[in-house]
């Protein structure tokens, strides 16, 4: 009879991951795939993609094709391993809007029409994607999240969750943005295109400050944005300049702007990395009041948050007249994602998760191939 081990936390455990679709320049396969993978290598972890039949210790699964990755959890599980589900956006309580046009503009960023027309099914069939998810979470042995409402929404399923943030590219941040005086300041928005529409909640009041001073609007996202949103220019009634997304040069187009927001519809959480990507490049923000941004941004210190009223219109008219203003707002956030948000301290989180997951419910001896 074969006796049990434990695997103790100083031996190397062999962590594999599952990305989110195959596009690589996916910003959550990068933030919480192949960079985490990277920079787990880079602690000593032996850290990466999933390949057919690879035995684990821990298996890392962002895909939400349930039929294609339920079978490798279930074989990773039997051999001994445990299976970590990991959610980037908070799919219990989605929102956005879907087209044809939508979906047809999608497939000019994806490289997979299959996961594209998958996406769509699950937004017609809601009950379709409910049912997965809640397999899923059954199924694995934990979840990690990107944000603090997904934390707290699978808690409430009583599901095992642990809450890591994204990891930022900080080397495309190297210099930050060093503020001056300005009589035509600059607003910048990064994001999905899909994510575009909550900029909704801010246009009536970028409209009105463009009408009094002279104010611009840069949107930093895909070029597809103008086919899932055919009616994009009416949606947002103020003027903008769309400057195509592109890994290489984003930091620079960043640096280009005065103040950053990050606009959301109420009961909506998105997770930090829009926040700690602005303040690395220098940037002071204005956002909406969400749980993840409450619990990251100490108001007036590093960024100001906005619940109702004229407060968009209030803190970006101060942050556009007082450049030390900016300045000091943007140098305390970018020291706060410096000192918590590292590519090792980040590494370091999925490490322990990984390790205690597999600690408290994984069987060592019962893999092959390993010495324990």
């Amino acid at each position: 009879m074969k006796t049990m081990q434990t695997v103790t936390t100083s031996e190397k455990i062999r962590i594999r991951f599952v990305p989110k679709n195959d596009l690589a320049g996916d910003p959550v396969n990068r933030m919480r795939c192949f960079n985490v993978m990277a920079a787990l290598r880079g602690i000593g972890c032996d850290a990466d993609l999933l390949k057919p039949g690879d035995p684990c210790e821990v298996l890392v699964i962002l895909s939400l094709d349930f039929g294609r990755w339920l079978p490798e959890a279930a074989r990773i599980q039997e051999m001994g391993g445990v299976v970590i589900f990991d959610l980037s956006d908070n799919e219990f309580r989605r929102r956005a809007e879907l087209s044809v046009d939508k979906i047809k503009g999608m497939r000019r960023y994806a490289v997979n029409p299959w996961q594209v027309l998958q996406r769509g099914y699950f937004f017609f069939r809601r009950r379709k994607l409910d049912r997965g998810l809640a397999h899923m979470v059954r199924t694995c042995n934990a979840v990690t999240a990107s944000t603090l409402q997904i934390q707290s929404d699978v808690k409430r399923g009583k599901g095992q969750v642990h809450y890591i943030p994204d990891m930022i590219d900080f080397d495309r941040f190297e210099t930050a943005k060093r503020h001056q005086a300005t009589t035509a300041p600059v607003v910048v928005w990064l994001g999905m295109p899909n994510n575009t529409i909550f900029l909704t909640e801010v246009a009536g009041t970028l409209a009105r400050l463009q009408r009094e001073i002279d104010l611009q609007v840069h949107l930093i996202t895909h070029e597809s944005t103008y086919q899932l949103y055919r009616d994009l220019n009416r949606r947002l009634d103020f003027s903008y300049h769309l400057i195509p997304w592109n890994l290489e040069t984003v930091g620079d187009e960043l640096r280009q702007a005065d103040i950053a927001v990050a606009p959301l519809p109420a009961g909506v959480s998105k997770s930090i990395n829009k926040i700690a990507t602005y303040w690395m490049a220098g940037l002071p923000v204005v956002v909406s009041a969400c749980e993840d941004y409450r619990a990251l941004i100490s108001h007036g210190e590093d960024g100001f948050l906005v619940g109702t009223g004229d407060g968009w219109a209030r803190y970006i008219v101060d942050l556009a007249a007082d450049a030390r203003l900016r300045q000091r707002l943007a140098d305390n956030g970018r020291s706060k994602v410096l000192a918590s948000f590292s590519a090792p301290a980040v590494a370091e989180a999925w490490k322990a998760c990984c390790e205690r997951v597999y600690r408290e419910q994984g069987r060592a001896a019962n893999l092959p191939g390993r010495t324990v």
